[in-house]
């Protein structure tokens, strides 16, 4: 069996939508990261940060990264890459609705702290 990255390119028996599929993801993620970094100056001005403080935000991109490739691996190889693949599908899916969620439970809290202080001091007034 021929292994090495040159022979799996040319394998014919590869289907021919899996090459398409991987090289639209990777030409979308590639947009979307460009579209992202010409938008930095913009972000850094809005945010009322300087140089120092940017780069150690952008510092940690990398880090996450890597972080995630290490676990990405480590859980695709105890479980399967079809498996993993529709479970994180379903974590994209969602994470929009999670940090919706998550906004909506902490002004819960907040409004939850305001009426319990206002009945506090109900109670204590009479």
């Amino acid at each position: 069996m021929k292994e090495g990255l040159l022979y799996n390119l040319k394998d014919k028996k590869a289907k021919p939508w899996y090459r398409i599929s991987v090289a639209a993801y990777f030409f979308v993620a590639g947009l979307v990261f460009a579209s992202w970094a010409s938008r930095i100056p913009d972000i850094k001005k809005a945010l009322g940060m300087n140089e120092a403080e940017l780069g150690g935000v952008l510092f940690f991109i990398p880090i996450g990264q890597m972080s995630a490739m290490a676990l990405s691996g480590w859980l695709v190889g105890r479980y399967g890459s079809k498996k993993m693949l529709v479970i994180a599908a379903l974590f994209y899916a969602f994470a929009p609705f999670a940090i919706g969620f998550f906004f909506l439970i902490v002004v819960q809290a907040v409004l939850q702290i305001i009426l319990q202080s206002l009945s506090i001091r109900e109670t204590n007034a009479s």
